[in-house]
C-alpha cells in the first residue's frame, strides 16, 4: 500500500508540476494540489516544512518511484533536476483522474470530520480548538455543541465565517497609521 501511495503520489506530482525540475519543485506542486483540494487550511508554506523534514527521503523516492512505474526521466543539470518524458496523452489522463479525485476531496473530508467527531469523545473540543489553530477565531463549545458536534457545525462554521468576514472588513478600513513625513 505504501509503495502504491508513492508511485501515484509521484505519477501526479510530475503531472502537476513542472516540465523541468528538482523532486522538491514536483513534492511542491503535489501537496499544493492535495492541500486545494481538502476541507482545511493549511498555511503558506506547509510543503515546505514537511519537505525539509525529510528532504534526502523525497528527493530519492521521487525518481525511485518514476523507475518502478516505468515513466522515463533525464536526470542532470544543478540540483539534481528530472525532466519526466510523460507524453501528452498520459498527462492528459493522469490530470482527468485527478480533476475526478479533486471533486471528490471536500465532500470526503466533510464525512471523514462527521465520522471522527461520533468516534472519540472530546470530538467537539478538538474541531473547536483546530478550528482556532486554522483561523485565529475562538469557538465556544456549549454542552449541546459538545453533545451533538454534528448539528452545531453549520452554526459554529457561520460564526467563524461572519468573524473573519467581519476581521478582513476592519483590517481593510483601519486609518494608515504610517508617519509619511518620516520618509
Amino acid at each position: 500500500a505504501v509503495a502504491g501511495a508513492a508511485k501515484t503520489a509521484a505519477r501526479l506530482a510530475v503531472a502537476l508540476g513542472p516540465d523541468s525540475g528538482t523532486p522538491e519543485d514536483y513534492w511542491r506542486a503535489l501537496f499544493r494540489a492535495t492541500y486545494a483540494a481538502e476541507f482545511r487550511v493549511e498555511k503558506a508554506g506547509r510543503e515546505d516544512s514537511i519537505l525539509s523534514a525529510n528532504r534526502e527521503h523525497f528527493d530519492g523516492l521521487l525518481p525511485l518511484a518514476l523507475v518502478a512505474q516505468g515513466i522515463p526521466f533525464a536526470r542532470g543539470g544543478p540540483q539534481g533536476t528530472i525532466r519526466p518524458e510523460l507524453g501528452a496523452p498520459a498527462k492528459a489522463r493522469i490530470l482527468s483522474w485527478w480533476q475526478r479525485r479533486q471533486r471528490l476531496g471536500k465532500p470526503y473530508n466533510v464525512l471523514r470530520l462527521i465520522k471522527a467527531s461520533t468516534t472519540f469523545e472530546g470530538a467537539a473540543r478538538y474541531a473547536a480548538w483546530k478550528i482556532e489553530r486554522h483561523t485565529g477565531v475562538p469557538v465556544l463549545v456549549t454542552p449541546w455543541r459538545e453533545r451533538h458536534p454534528v448539528l452545531a457545525a453549520p452554526s459554529v462554521l457561520w460564526s467563524v465565517w461572519r468573524a473573519r468576514k467581519a476581521a478582513s472588513l476592519a483590517a481593510a478600513n483601519a486609518p494608515d497609521t504610517t508617519d509619511d513625513r518620516a520618509a
